[in-house]
């Protein structure tokens, strides 16, 4: 007989969970000699019975070692629920105990325990030699562990991974709302344990199943050795005989085996008959009880060992058991010798006979003793704690409180702005801040700020960062670089280096619509500019970090209706219960979908968003979220006045004597929308000054089209933002017609069909119909190729390439003829044509380099040769008209300057800056 050793398990409360692994081997016999004399029948008839004997043996063997791996695997079965419990224990006791020492030894057994769960469950299903789980489960247990509704297999691994990920949180993140703690502690007691009796109970199925099996088997190999002996008693008794108690010495073997088995199992083993006496009784459950085994044989289990109170639950589960209702387990004292208690948990099983009648209820228990006590320890120590900080709490509702009135209100209208604001606090005390105040009138200036960590020392650091930006909206400080500096000195002079705080800070003009960004290490803000979003960059080192460092500022530029939205940290890295960040991919969606809805809708949607993403309404980080939108622009008249006086309107009128004696360029911070140049005569050779100035309007004094087209109209136009150029233009027009491409090949077309209806309503001499075809041709052009570009400023499609226009994608035509005037307007809505590209364009032509190998660039300064105003209103990145206006009461003179205005509606490209090889506008 040979049999591995047993593998035990240490319980936290001094008792053991048993996991029987052995083998049960019989040793061979030596092989009967055969009696001189026999006849071939005796031969013939021992070899029947060596046979049959043979077969009986290895039908025993196979009993016993399908018995051996079923208890095996029954073990290992039921063992898991046990390794869960401690599992749930270990998890419950590392976020109990303060010392960091033990929460390691405690992460270490946590580990353990978790590995070895996962171990008896691939065992369970692939197999496992050393714990003799032989693995290969039936279509019934695979269905246990793969398919719903148990899933056994995805729950253990899920928890297993739990467990694990419990192991690893920091210190800092260990408490009773832990993700994972709630998770095991969930999820353990419930549906997993639920699942892992289901599993045991069908591998018990199975276990007798497979035994029944081979006893039938064995019942009819016994029937024909039986036949073969009355056959063989007349001849061959004796060595009948002899194999017969060969055959009885190998079972005896057997028996003992399995009693040494049970005998010195690590759990304790009761067993009991029908009428609840004692049958069994192992080393364990005498060490555990005091009682020797003889003392306890014969006595009754619940009247000697169960407590009073306890007799009835007992009574009541072994009636049950012997009704059959299967497997049963309690948690109940156990009454030692000498009248202590030990608490057990048992496990009961009932044990039928080979005709299917119960005989014998065999509880397993182990001595919990030690982990409750540890538990009502813990419970003590908690409620000890839970009184201990009841005067903490209160001081930090007090400073809750204090941080709350120190914010200003959530929303907020300022100069050219309203803003909404929202700040959700992970504890009672924040880390996060925002602010905002005004100066001048026209400036504001937003803040967003977030703490490292967050609690009571997060909240002083922000208290004292509100001092400091009270001082600067005392002082009136509305640089972002002097603000984060001087804050600086305020967080290093609280914290001395031991703190940390982000923060961005804006500066809006709202007159000019620039936003002036510094960032000390915060989350870039987006800004929302004609309906896309962009990010705002800036880099610099948090606040109270160094004492000697700067923040660079950047500016950027936006309109009326666009957007600014700041946040903190909180938002893009809060985590699911898997782990997995919001991020910013999550952030921006929702940014893109909602961005144009109010603020408060935006902002509810990306809170929902969170929630969903976290399951929780509550959050591990503070979070911080703000809109300011720009929804007013502040206007201010001129000073300056150059060469003709205005008084009217707000404009910089620019006499061309003037300008021609000026040497200095203008001021960058004039806006360009608002200077008209004023031309006597030729001006052809001023282009590459006014494209360096950024002039973009010219009106020719004297041209007798312009003073038709009227001067208040023509010079008010960059106050008018909506509705046709060309209706504005030629109020009088008696005939409209309107085209609108769907496709590139809608061009020819186009331009034939505006001709021939022209020739056909006459009053159009030959050549104006040449450079109506001719200003068609250039402003389709433009349109289908030049005009649409990504963000990157790249054409998306190939000059001449034949396309269909996107379902987004518009461009139309309208001709327009009045009395004297003939007007032609091309619309997209793309936007991307720029007073930069224009002037330039303009300006090459003057010095010869009109045309760019594989770019072209004539269109332009064609339309304003053929033309006799040219007028361009651009809303960027929403829509480019294009109108050109011919005088019919005069021959067309491609050699006459003639006037034109770009209007660019956006304050983003106003500032001037000459270039060593180009002159831009930016």
């Amino acid at each position: 007989m040979e049999a591995t050793a047993d593998n035990r398990e240490s319980d936290a409360g001094g008792g053991a969970a048993f996991y029987p692994s052995a083998v049960y081997r019989p040793s061979g016999g030596k092989k009967s000699g055969v009696a001189r004399g026999l006849t071939p029948i005796y031969l013939s008839a021992l070899g029947l019975i060596a046979f049959l004997s043979f077969a009986s043996y290895y039908i025993l063997h196979q009993i016993l070692s399908e018995q051996v791996k079923s208890a095996a695997v029954i073990n290992v079965s039921g063992g898991q629920a046990q390794l869960a419990q401690r599992i749930d224990y270990f998890a419950l006791e590392l976020v109990a105990v303060d010392d960091s020492h033990k929460r390691d030894i405690i992460r270490r057994v946590l580990l353990e325990t978790a590995k070895k769960m996962e171990t008896a469950h691939v065992g369970l299903i692939s197999g496992d030699p050393q714990l003799n789980l032989p693995g290969n489960p039936s279509d019934e247990l695979k269905a246990i562990y793969f398919k719903a509704p148990y899933q056994l297999d995805q729950q253990v691994r899920d928890y297993v991974t739990q467990a694990r990920q419990m192991a690893a949180e920091p210190d800092a993140k260990l408490g009773f709302q832990n993700t994972h703690l709630r998770y095991l502690l969930g999820r353990g007691p419930g549906f997993l344990q639920k699942s892992l009796d289901a599993a045991t109970h069908q591998y018990q199925v199975e276990s007798d199943a497979a035994v029944k099996r081979i006893q039938n088997l064995e019942t009819g190999a016994l029937g024909l050795t039986l036949f073969t002996l009355a056959m063989e008693a007349l001849f061959i008794f004796r060595p009948m005989v002899n194999r017969i108690r060969k055959s009885t010495g190998e079972i005896e073997e057997a028996r003992e085996f399995s009693e040494n088995v049970v005998s010195t199992a690590q759990a304790l083993m009761v067993g009991m008959d029908r009428n609840g006496r004692i049958t069994l009784f192992n080393q364990q459950a005498e060490s555990v009880t005091g009682w020797g085994h003889d003392d306890a044989m014969d006595k009754s289990f619940i009247e000697s060992f169960i407590p009073e109170e306890w007799k009835e639950n007992w009574s009541d589960i072994f009636r049950r058991m012997l009704a059959g209702e299967g497997a049963s387990s309690i948690e109940s004292p156990l009454l030692t010798r000498r009248g202590n208690q030990r608490i057990v948990t048992w496990n009961n099983t009932l044990v039928r006979d080979s005709k299917g009648a119960p005989s014998m209820v065999l509880g397993t228990g182990i001595d919990v003793t030690a982990r409750r006590e540890a538990e009502e320890a813990l419970k003590l120590a908690l409620d000890e704690q839970e009184r201990s900080g009841e005067r903490l709490r209160k001081e930090i509702a007090l400073a809750a409180q204090l941080q709350r009135v120190l914010l200003p209100p959530s929303d907020f209208s300022l100069p050219g702005l309203r803003g909404e604001a929202e700040l959700l606090t992970s504890s009672e005390v924040g880390g996060d801040y925002y602010d905002y105040y005004e100066v001048g009138g026209h400036r504001t200036v937003v803040l967003v700020g977030d703490v490292s960590g967050h609690g009571v020392a997060s909240g002083t650091m922000v208290s004292a960062a509100k001092a400091g930006v009270n001082l600067l909206s005392t002082e009136g400080v509305a640089d972002p670089g002097e603000i984060l500096r001087r804050l600086n000195e305020t967080i290093l002079a609280t914290a001395r280096q031991s703190m940390l705080m982000t923060m961005a800070c804006v500066s809006i003009d709202t007159r000019t619509g620039e936003i002036f960004f510094a960032n000390a290490g915060h989350q870039f803000p987006y800004l929302r500019i004609a309906g896309e979003w962009i990010h705002l960059e800036a880099g610099g080192l948090p606040l109270g970090k160094l004492q000697k460092t700067s923040w660079p500022v950047e500016a950027f530029g936006w309109e009326v209706g666009d957007r600014l939205f700041m946040f903190t940290d909180g938002v893009v890295e809060s985590e699911s219960p898997d782990g997995e960040p919001f991020g910013y991919d999550r952030l921006e969606d929702l940014l893109r979908k909602y961005g144009s809805e109010p603020a408060e809708v935006l902002r509810a949607r990306i809170l929902e968003a969170l929630q969903e993403h976290c399951r929780s309404s509550g959050f591990a980080d503070d979070v911080t979220l703000l809109s300011v939108d720009y929804t007013e622009q502040i206007m201010g008249r001129a000073t300056a006045r150059f060469g003709v006086k205005d008084e009217e309107q707000e404009l910089v009128r620019i006499a061309e004597t003037f300008y021609r004696t000026r040497s200095n360029p203008f001021s960058p911070r004039i806006a360009r929308q608002s200077m008209v140049f004023l031309a006597e005569g030729p001006y052809f050779d001023l282009l590459p000054r006014l494209s360096q100035d950024g002039i973009r309007r010219v009106l020719p004094r004297h041209q007798k089209l312009i003073s038709r087209l009227g001067w208040d109209a023509l010079l008010s136009q960059h106050q008018v933002q909506v509705g046709d150029d060309i209706h504005r233009l030629i109020p009088d027009s008696e005939v409209h017609r309107q085209f609108e491409l769907t496709h590139s090949d809608d061009k020819v077309f186009v331009m034939q069909e505006v001709e021939a209806w022209l020739a056909e309503v006459g009053g159009v001499s030959p050549e104006h119909l040449d450079a109506v075809v001719l200003l068609l041709d250039e402003m389709m052009e433009n349109a289908l190729y030049a005009a649409p570009r990504d963000w990157n400023d790249k054409p998306i499609y190939a000059k001449g390439a034949q396309r269909p226009l996107t379902e987004k994608e518009m461009i139309r035509v309208d001709v327009v003829l009045g009395r004297e005037t003939l007007g032609i307007m091309m619309t997209d809505n793309w936007g991307t044509l720029t007073p930069a590209v224009f002037l330039k364009r303009m300006s090459l032509h003057r010095m010869g380099m009109g045309i760019e190998a594989g770019v072209g660039g004539s269109g332009l300064y064609l339309m304003w040769r053929m033309s006799g105003y040219l007028q361009m209103r651009v809303h960027p990145k929403r829509q480019t008209q294009v109108t050109a206006v011919l005088d019919l009461a005069a021959s067309v003179d491609p050699e006459t300057d003639k006037g034109f205005q770009f209007l660019y509606h956006s304050e983003m490209d106003e500032v001037a800056r000459n270039d060593e090889q180009q002159h831009t506008l930016y």
